[in-house]
């Protein structure tokens, strides 16, 4: 199968942190700011700290 990746010279991994109560918050201002029409979200993975409320996102995208 083949990767839908048009040009991996542009991938872009972002790492945003926060709480489980405002994660959400921040992923989507990075979104709004960052992604333009054209461009393709691959993945978005949120990683919970084991001893408190902290998390991270990972955000993989293509920036055309």
């Amino acid at each position: 199968m083949a990767s839908p990746v048009q040009d991996p010279s542009k991938i872009t991994v972002v790492a945003i942190e926060g709480t489980m109560a405002d994660i959400h918050t921040s992923v989507q201002t990075y979104l709004r700011a960052n992604l333009a029409g054209n461009d393709t979200l691959y993945e978005l993975n949120i990683v919970r700290n084991i001893h408190d409320n902290r998390v991270v996102c990972y955000i993989m995208y293509e920036d055309q």
